[in-house]
């Protein structure tokens, strides 16, 4: 892991000197951890106030972005590290939230960078084309039920969109993080993984997958079996510096995805940097993804 270490500790360092590059002064925030140790990412909180309130005070203070009460009021919406300035949810809304309207409709400028970022990708079977009264949300909850029990089951995805034509784009936005999300081997997640999750990889990847490749992959597969239809693609988005995410995905493509029948399009921090709107201002984040950025 020496490899994705050093590719964190530089990425940290390239944020943090980043929102400091004027000389706005910010404390290091502190980490919930066991040491209490305190790090430039991290953006301080304000103690007086509640955690989810000093979060989000923090996010408009520091960096100038206001939180929309439509996030806000969904519940576990706004994620514990969202203060972090390698926060893979609060990269998704910076980036994402400027090209949508009040509405939640795609901009312009929305609709011609997804449509110009995935005209050209080889490894996918349509390119993102939606109209102007498509709906866009940010963690969207599919609220798939248990097919016995009836339970809820739904994961919740960074981004999504609805167009009027019924075609639903399900956006897993990854940064920093050490790979895609992994089970326990216990119980629980057998009797998930077995009673909700084996029959529908089946039908969609056409292949036979153990319990232990099941957990091992449990967030990509999670994602992959919401594109059942024509009418769902299933959008990753990666940094492409990252070693662990890079080789996760590139070996799960390789063992599963050939010959499936889901709608999968792979991008990368990189492409959306190198195709973004002219007049539309990039977030902080995208200096880890200029061409000539250097970990």
């Amino acid at each position: 892991m020496k490899g994705y270490e050093n590719y964190r500790e530089g990425i940290i360092k390239a944020l943090s000197n980043e929102i400091r590059k004027d000389g706005k002064e910010i404390a290091p925030g502190c980490w919930k951890g066991v040491t209490k140790d305190s790090y430039t990412h991290i953006l301080p909180l304000d103690r007086e106030k509640k955690p989810r309130m000093a979060r989000i005070k923090a996010i408009q203070d520091y960096l100038g972005i206001k939180i929309d009460k439509k996030i806000l009021s969904k519940k576990g919406s706004l994620h514990q590290y969202a203060h972090h300035l390698n926060s893979s949810q609060l990269l998704c809304y910076m980036a994402l939230r400027p090209l949508l309207t009040v509405d939640y409709h795609p901009t312009e400028a929305m609709r011609t960078l997804l449509a110009s970022i995935t005209k050209n990708t080889k490894n996918t079977k349509n390119c993102i084309n939606i109209s102007e009264e498509a709906q866009c949300d940010f963690e969207y909850n599919d609220d798939m039920k248990w097919e016995q029990k009836n339970e809820p089951e739904g994961t919740s995805f960074d981004f999504h969109i609805s167009d009027i034509d019924k075609h639903e784009y399900f956006f897993e936005i990854k940064f920093t993080e050490d790979g895609f999300g992994k089970a326990k081997k216990d119980d629980e997640h057998e009797r998930k993984f077995n009673e909700v999750y084996l029959g529908k990889i089946k039908d969609v990847l056409n292949k036979e997958v153990t319990l232990d490749e099941g957990l091992k992959y449990y967030q990509l597969f999670r994602n992959i079996i919401r594109g059942d239809s024509d009418k769902k693609t299933i959008v990753l988005i990666t940094d492409n510096n990252n070693p662990a995410t890079k080789d996760e995905l590139e070996k799960f493509q390789k063992k599963y995805m050939a010959g499936s029948k889901v709608n999968v399009i792979y991008l990368t921090w990189q492409e959306v940097c190198e195709q973004w709107p002219e007049n539309v201002e990039k977030p902080f984040q995208f200096t880890c993804f200029k061409p000539d950025f250097q970990l």
